[in-house]
């Protein structure tokens, strides 16, 4: 089921947590690298915006994209992400289970093919944890806490073979 914000909307913990992505965010991240040895900060500004079901082909791109995954037991949020300091647009989907508190993302690029698929691993109306593991075969958890509307903080562990590669810690600022 597609599911966007509206005044008729049962106000579920993922409606919540959703509502609270919109926005204009400034963000700045510290990422730590293990293996170099290195730090590096950087700034930007990303804004999230929900989409419409617009798209002719959405249930057919979401069927061959989410085998195994019977679409009918998920509500999906549909996201556009406009980056400062990426040209391209990305299209998250979050698909979250209608039974029990997981699920997964999906993002894409600006012709809809395929770039990650995460699992939504629990949420609650203030904080989720994902899970996501890259073609390296390195584990990637990423730990979003949402402190109140307009504060976010955002937590990456890389680790591979119980072997910690990098570590990221990110702050944003909801700016509208």
């Amino acid at each position: 089921m597609l599911h966007f914000l509206s005044n008729k909307t049962i106000y579920t913990s993922h409606h919540i947590l959703m509502s609270k992505i919109l926005g204009s965010w400034i963000i700045q991240s510290t990422f730590y690298s293990f293996t170099k040895k290195q730090v590096k900060n950087l700034t930007g500004k990303v804004q999230w915006s929900y989409i419409e079901n617009q798209h002719k082909n959405l249930d057919i791109i979401l069927k061959n994209n989410c085998n195994n995954i019977q679409l009918q037991d998920f509500t999906i949020y549909i996201f556009e992400k406009k980056n400062d300091n990426v040209c391209d647009i990305i299209y998250e989907f979050f698909l979250f289970n209608n039974k029990i508190k997981y699920g997964y993302i999906l993002t894409f690029n600006n012709d809809f093919n395929v770039l990650k698929k995460y699992t939504i691993l629990c949420y609650s109306n203030n904080h989720i944890d994902i899970f996501y593991k890259n073609k390296n075969n390195i584990n990637i958890f990423q730990k979003i806490y949402f402190l109140n509307n307009n504060l976010k903080i955002n937590k990456y562990i890389m680790k591979k073979n119980n072997r910690y590669y990098n570590l990221c810690f990110s702050s944003e600022i909801k700016l509208s």
